[in-house]
């Protein structure tokens, strides 16, 4: 049986999330000193990302994404990156953005 809990204990305030095997038999040991209060219990409640919108907005501009994220881990400014690539900051060359999607 596999079962997914977020129990709420209030003295002191403290959220847990539960999955596994036998959570019913720690949810029963921790409400013995502590008032529980089960926020969710239903898997089915879960989605996968893919189905998010914020996953549908970042797919649609994915190539930006990428290209953002390796200027930002180059520590480039958008200038020096257009100086790189020679181009000027806000013209988006589409031949380098074709070579980089390759």
């Amino acid at each position: 049986m596999r079962c997914i809990m977020l129990a709420l204990v209030k003295k002191p305030r403290i959220e847990i999330s539960l999955q596994g095997e036998n959570v019913n038999e720690l949810i029963e040991w921790i409400s013995k000193k502590y008032e529980v209060n089960i926020l969710a219990s239903d898997q089915d409640e879960s989605i996968s990302i893919e189905q998010t919108d914020f996953w549908q907005e970042m797919q649609s501009n994915r190539i930006g994404n990428l290209l953002s994220a390796a200027r930002l881990k180059a520590n480039l400014s958008q200038s020096q990156l257009a100086e790189k690539l020679g181009i000027r900051q806000n013209i988006v060359d589409l031949k380098v953005l074709k070579n980089i999607n390759k």
